[in-house]
């Protein structure tokens, strides 16, 4: 994943912002992309390929269609030691069924950079320095920093059921063909705090999700689906609006580029090899500065870079669960078990600034 490999030199970038003349035309880049860091232990096992599975109430995160799919209520919290331990990250998720198949859901997700160091530009020029070994660099950091974001999601979505029939000749036993469709409305607040100042940045915005469902199977002893593909697509970021930095002297401005998800999930529960599994396989559309891509993935014409993802699980006994994925040429692994109404996650990730070695989840449905 793009944001992954570049977090740290972002971060380092993001200073610059209110220590130099900046006017409104200028780009900065990358420094609301810590928005697009993985939610959800199991999807982030599965290699982010979340855009048509509804696994649990984070899942709106990836697609806000997800929530639509399940009749229950649901509570996830989960925490995150990231890149060897230089970030924290987190989530609260909560699902809750209204009524007409309409399901209403919230998160707030924050992360937390930690104690950054700051390296300001060397003073003079190369001969002075050469000359003068006061303004050569110490190797030492002159102060620390914060970079903390902040997002609050509050999600509707609506499930459409259709009942198809199977053929004469196999029975008719109705399988599902269900379109569920659903938005996000969204805050984002970003605040780096280089010295004894504080800069804020601030967005609204929405995003939008469809998942079809079609069952492929019938499972006559337990009276369920056994068998069902889902396609599933969503639009992070629609609105083309911008991040606004209050208290910046500059009056900086930044803009926010959406990104496309794009998803299909298969899942069998006829006990395949002793197992219950997912297989899940995604694209990811993120539209760049229109000039070249900001991603290890392939390029579409119009500045769009794209990543694939893809993961596998299996879940045995109807307990524990195994993961592995790939996210954009990132490894991933992940187990879960499950008792009654519990569940608890885990994930571990091979970023590319350094491995990530606890994404824990504990989730809840009642």
């Amino acid at each position: 994943m793009k944001v992954l490999r570049r977090v740290v030199p972002v971060i380092l970038f993001c200073v610059i912002i209110p220590s130099r003349a900046a006017s409104k035309n200028d780009t900065i880049l990358y420094a609301g992309e810590l928005s697009q860091l993985p939610v959800g232990a199991r999807v982030a096992a599965l290699g982010d390929a979340g855009a048509a599975v509804f696994l649990d109430a984070a899942s709106t995160y990836w697609n806000p269609a997800a929530i639509s799919f399940v009749n229950t209520f649901r509570v996830r919290t989960e925490g995150a030691i990231l890149y060897g331990g230089l970030s924290r990250h987190a989530a609260l998720a909560f699902q809750a069924p209204v009524q007409e198949k309409i399901c209403v859901g919230a998160a707030y997700i924050p992360f937390f950079s930690g104690h950054i160091p700051q390296y300001d530009t060397l003073p003079g020029t190369y001969d002075e320095r050469l000359e003068n070994p006061a303004l050569r660099s110490t190797g030492q950091p002159t102060q620390y920093f914060r970079n903390n974001q902040h997002i609050v999601i509050l999600s509707v979505a609506k499930l459409f059921d259709l009942g198809v029939n199977r053929s004469s000749g196999i029975g008719r036993f109705p399988l599902p063909l269900d379109i569920g469709a659903g938005c996000n409305f969204k805050t984002f607040w970003q605040t780096i705090s280089p010295g004894d100042k504080v800069r804020m940045g601030i967005n609204i915005n929405c995003d939008a999700g469809v998942i079809v469902r079609l069952g492929l199977d019938y499972d006559l002893k337990e009276k369920a689906v056994s068998r069902e593909v889902c396609l599933g697509a969503s639009i992070r970021n629609a609105l083309p609006t911008r991040i606004v930095w209050v208290h910046s002297p500059y009056s900086y401005e930044e803009p926010v580029y959406n990104t496309q998800h794009y998803g299909v999930s298969y899942t069998d529960r006829s006990g395949l090899l002793f197992g219950n599994w997912v297989v899940s396989c995604a694209m990811h559309r993120s539209l760049a500065d229109g000039v070249g891509s900001r991603s290890s993935g392939d390029n579409d014409r119009g500045g769009y870079a794209r990543s694939y993802h893809a993961g596998i699980e299996g879940e045995f006994w109807n307990m524990v669960a195994l993961r592995i994925g790939i996210s954009d040429r990132i490894p991933t692994l992940g187990a879960g078990v499950r008792y009654k109404n519990y569940a608890l996650d885990y994930s571990f990730r091979f970023d590319r600034i350094d491995i990530s070695p606890v994404r824990l989840a504990l989730a809840v449905s009642f």
